[in-house]
């Protein structure tokens, strides 16, 4: 059987959800394709022992600003609980702990206390880093040009440029370095930062992309009932407005006759005109056929999937309410980031437990080693740091794993990683096939919730949505 509809979207996560709330809202026809049972991608959620953990994505941000999260929550009224976290982050570091406050003068004079040597620069600096995310904030429509594909691409451009726009202009072309050049621990300290957001080190990351990612930490949200329960309220929010998700859906075709993309879904056959993949970039390629394949290789080669993840779920049982429920632990040349279900959030406790996910990066083309010894270490960094009264394991999860429950290539994490050219290096929305279009963490603009749903409005504003 042909189904027909003038839109599909491949992938039901934040992205996919994004861009079939607002085709729906637009009275347009459009099915979601999912191919796992529940939505949200690397943001859905498993039950294991009572409780309900995040799978991948844990913590929300992109409300300063009338940024992206706050516009699509007010734009499709998205039915969720959230709350500001601050300080968004505990940093520990050399038996010290380092609080990531929301305001700026509060997190300069922390930093100041453990690097006392380096205030004006501090001081200067993190001014100068707060001003450009601002700034990058109030200005990310003009990424919505790019690549520029029109004179009136370029009007648009011309149009909405001002004096603190072109602050931005230095930025786009510099590095992170510019905010890690005085002291190797202080370094270590911002790339670690760094890898929570951009996926990269101040050594490659692009500098107007490492204003945000560093300052993503002063605007950290909770959501009660975990990511899943957010990406949960998207797919609703879509349907309520007219939209088709379609789960258990795996795409395993894909191929374009007399103008109209064929998607082979098991024993069905669906049709449309313009078509949106937000899977990996990887991901889209394996499915279309040969042809349209190799019209995309020219993006793809350029790629490939660069980090994995090692997490460990835990239910644990604190002696005291922490001050913050993210923490990052800090090593040579490592950190483990610990993300705690609010104490109060009914949806994901049971008998005064809380859900505990632990995650560190891994280079994908490292050996992986046995669970036990993940399980055995994240089980001491937790007594080490936290002094629980009890700690039980729910599970391990590899990069294997990963892919196993989410279809991402490799297991990969966090799309493609940062670069010091973004604008210019990473693939875009629009592909050179007509009417195939890719968003997600693997195109620009695109890392995190925050910014897969930027991507979803760019694309919005290039099919005139």
């Amino acid at each position: 059987m042909t189904i027909y509809s003038d839109y599909i979207v491949i992938g039901a996560g934040a992205s996919g959800l994004a861009i079939t709330n607002m085709l729906a809202k637009a009275k347009k026809e459009v099915v979601c394709l999912e191919g796992h049972s529940l939505v949200g991608g690397c943001g859905s959620y498993f039950r294991r022992k009572k409780m309900l953990f995040d799978v991948g994505a844990t913590t929300l941000s992109g409300m300063k600003y009338n940024g992206p999260l706050k516009k699509f929550i007010d734009e499709f009224n998205v039915d969720v609980n959230l709350k500001h976290i601050d300080p968004g982050l505990c940093i520990h570091l050399n038996n010290n702990k380092i609080y990531r406050h929301a305001n700026l003068e509060d997190w300069i004079k922390e930093l100041v206390k453990f690097y006392p040597d380096f205030e004006q620069y501090i001081v200067k600096t993190w001014n100068e880093i707060e001003k450009i995310n601002e700034v990058s904030w109030n200005s990310v429509s003009l990424s919505r040009y790019f690549p520029i594909s029109s004179f009136s691409d370029i009007a648009g451009i011309l149009k909405n440029l001002n004096l603190d726009s072109l602050l931005l202009i230095k930025t786009v072309f510099g590095k992170a370095t510019a905010y890690t050049d005085v002291n190797s621990e202080y370094l270590k300290l911002i790339d670690q930062l760094l890898l929570i957001a951009a996926q990269n080190t101040s050594k490659a990351t692009n500098q107007m992309v490492s204003t945000m990612a560093l300052s993503y930490l002063n605007d950290t949200w909770y959501c009660y009932g975990g990511i899943g329960e957010f990406t949960k309220q998207m797919s609703i929010s879509a349907k309520n407005n007219g939209g088709i998700i379609k789960t258990n859906s795996p795409v395993s075709n894909i191929e374009k006759r007399d103008g109209f993309f064929y998607l082979k879904v098991k024993d069905d056959e669906y049709r449309c005109k313009h078509l949106i993949s937000s899977i990996p970039i990887w991901n889209t390629k394996k499915i279309l056929d040969k042809t349209l394949s190799k019209a995309l290789s020219k993006v793809v080669i350029k790629h490939e999937p660069k980090w994995g993840a090692i997490t460990g779920y835990f239910r644990v049982k604190l002696k005291e309410s922490l001050k913050t429920v993210y923490h990052q632990v800090h090593f040579e040349n490592s950190s483990y980031f610990f993300s705690f279900s609010m104490d109060d959030d009914e949806k994901r406790n049971t008998d005064g437990f809380q859900t505990l996910t632990i995650s560190t990066h891994i280079n994908l083309k490292k050996k992986v080693l046995p669970k036990e010894n993940y399980e055995e270490l994240f089980k001491k960094l937790i007594l080490d740091h936290f002094d629980p009264l009890q700690v039980d394991t729910t599970g391990i999860g590899t990069p294997y794993t990963f892919e196993k429950f989410t279809s991402r290539e490799k297991g990969s994490v966090g799309g493609i990683p940062q670069e010091t050219f973004p604008l210019f290096h990473l693939p875009k929305s629009k592909t050179s096939i007509k009417n195939l279009y890719v968003i997600g963490d693997t195109t620009f603009p695109g890392q995190g919730i925050v910014g897969v749903i930027q991507g979803a409005y760019n694309l919005a504003y290039r099919l005139k949505l």
